[in-house]
Order: C-alpha cells, then structure tokens, then sequence
C-alpha cells in the first residue's frame, strides 16, 4: 500500500488540496471535497439560465458549498434568483407597525401584525424578557 492511499495519506491530500485550492496556487479555477469517501474535483462550469437563457459561471467553490449542502445545480443565474426571490417577498424592506409596549408602554416597531392576544414589546423590554428578567404578564 503507498502512502496516497492510506487514510493519512487521503487527509494529508485533501488539506493539501482545500489550502491549494483556497489560496488559488497553482490550481487555477479547481476546488476540492470529499464526496462519499472520495476525492471529488470541481472546475467552474458554464451554466444556461433557464429564465433569461444567459450564460453564467457555476465556480468551483460554489459547486462544493452546493455538494456539501446537497442542493442541486442551480436552473437560474444570479440575477434571475435574486428577481425571483424579490417577487416571492423574500427581499426587501419588511412591513412595521406601530405598537405600545406592554410593559413599559412605550411606542414601538414591530414586524408583524400584533393580534391583540399577547403581550407586544419594545426591544428592550423584549430584550429583558428573553434574558429572564421578567416584566409583562403572559
């Protein structure tokens, strides 16, 4: 057995490859993972977004974070996800509303649309609630 294929010598590789592949010396557009106890290489890819048909680039770091999360290769480009999430509400300014502190009752902003059957709090007082220090009646 040679060094490379003991399990040391897959650790030593895949640091020596994660520092090459960080620092980017001598790699090029390559990145490095372990991918079911193998050592898996990625290079950037050139993608077609399936909204706008634009090309866009997959980088390798990005194919890793990917891989590591489990997510599948993406179908947009960048501008198009970040439309996309713009239109679902998943961006932007939140909508706030003005409310009277339950326990101090001073006037507050809060992101959500009190219901009448909680206590609602200021940040400090809410602040204090979270760390037990106790104030309001729930």
């Amino acid at each position: 057995m040679d060094w490379k294929s003991s399990t040391y010598g897959q650790e030593f590789v895949h640091v020596i490859s994660s520092l090459l592949s960080k620092s980017r010396l001598g790699t090029g557009d390559l990145g490095t993972a372990h991918e079911r106890g193998r050592l898996v290489t990625y290079e950037d890819r050139t993608l077609t977004c399936g909204d706008c048909s634009e090309s866009f680039t997959f980088s390798a770091d990005d194919q890793e974070f990917f891989s590591l999360k489990g997510y599948q290769e993406p179908k947009r480009c960048p501008a198009c996800r970040q439309s996309r999430k713009t239109e679902r509400g998943g961006s932007g300014p939140r909508e706030m509303h003005k409310v009277t502190c339950s326990n101090c009752g001073k006037e507050a902003e809060v992101p959500f649309e009190p219901r009448g059957d909680r206590p609602v709090y200021c940040s400090d007082c809410f602040a204090q609630q979270r760390s037990g220090g106790g104030g309001g009646n729930y």
